[in-house]
């Protein structure tokens, strides 16, 4: 443990993914911040995601858990000497971390009226209810933690910084793969998703790049995702103008560097949607059964999409799996023209 930090109060949050869960941690460690001004605050992720947090000022350390951890993490945890401990992730292995970290404070939510032995790994408890998943935003519900243990919350704003080196690098990214003069309005079109039911199609997304930058004259800059290029070549395939493509996987600073550059930002209910609208860069995000009320972007300059629910009769039966969002095609009923009026709507309120 470093000297510096033996006399301070020291929190951990655990939330170990995903992009877009940690991104809206956000106002979680902005409030944290400001009631305990001097704490040391970690963050606990999973490997692989230490890099969306990697530039927030109000984190001090990012501690990874490894993919095959036992009784040796658990004790440096411990040795760590925590005071308090905030579980967010809500699931059997972040309890286990709670309980063994020693801390005498550990915060979880209950999920359920009926007890169950992670009930025993918390001190304080805020009560996640059905209910609360269908009409509050997943911000909200993070939140509600600190509210249990009488935290002040004075900020639900979901910002993400971006450095002014990242910046310029992303300048120069951008400026390599497409020639951008001064004034000339940009999107940034990123068309993965976790989920391949979550794909709006690839021709739609080739439709709307020709249209953007034919009708509005705006550059269109598509961007792929881990495992994502193959779908993002068949986008660039069936773009009849010529579509500028990133297909290497940037880091997530340089991500979020390179969102900050855009005009708009075009894209399913993913990390990257949540980066761009953190960065506050107008937003246009497509959903399918995903419920728009708890994954929707934040903030005033964000427009979500998203067919009539549910879907009756169901468009696509002999693929769909109602219940499992990650198995129902929904977004693909989102039309052309509904995407491209959003868009031509957020690149005036861009300019304006």
């Amino acid at each position: 443990m470093p000297s510096q930090t033996q006399n301070r109060l020291r929190i951990l949050v655990i939330r170990r993914r995903y992009v877009g869960d940690l991104v809206l941690m956000g106002p979680v460690f902005r409030n944290l911040r400001l009631h305990h001004p001097d704490a040391w605050l970690a963050v606990l992720v999973d490997e692989g995601y230490e890099d969306v947090l990697s530039r927030n000022p109000d984190v001090n350390e990012i501690i990874v858990l490894p993919r095959q951890s036992g009784a040796r993490f658990l004790q440096s945890i411990r040795s760590r000497r925590f005071d308090v401990v905030y579980d967010v992730t809500r699931n059997d292995r972040s309890a286990l971390i709670a309980i063994f970290s020693g801390a005498g404070q550990r915060v979880g939510f209950r999920v359920d009226a009926r007890r169950c032995w992670r009930d025993l790994a918390y001190t304080t408890q805020a009560y996640w209810s059905p209910e609360d998943h269908q009409r509050c935003h997943i911000v909200d519900l993070y939140l509600k933690l600190l509210e249990a243990n009488h935290v002040p919350v004075t900020t639900r704003v979901v910002e993400m910084a971006v450095a002014s080196g990242d910046r310029e690098q992303a300048r120069r990214l951008i400026q390599k793969v497409l020639t951008r003069q001064q004034g000339d309005r940009l999107m940034i079109v990123h068309p993965g998703a976790r989920a391949v039911a979550r794909l709006w199609p690839a021709e739609n997304f080739g439709a709307v790049c020709d249209q953007i930058q034919t009708r509005c004259a705006a550059k269109t800059l598509v961007m792929a995702g881990p495992n994502e290029q193959e779908f993002v070549a068949q986008v660039q395939s069936h773009a009849r103008t010529n579509v500028a493509v990133i297909k290497e996987v940037v880091p997530i600073p340089m991500l979020a560097a390179m969102l900050a550059e855009a005009d708009v930002f075009l894209g399913h209910d993913s990390g990257p949607m949540h980066i761009a609208a953190a960065v506050g860069t107008p937003v246009v995000a497509l959903f399918g059964a995903q419920t728009t009320c708890i994954w929707g972007p934040r903030g005033e300059r964000s427009v979500a999409l998203q067919p009539p629910m549910p879907c009756s009769p169901c468009a696509f039966p002999d693929k769909c799996q109602p219940g499992n969002t990650d198995k129902m095609f929904c977004v693909r009923k989102i039309p052309v023209a509904q995407v491209l009026d959003a868009v031509e709507q957020q690149l005036r309120r861009s300019r304006a």
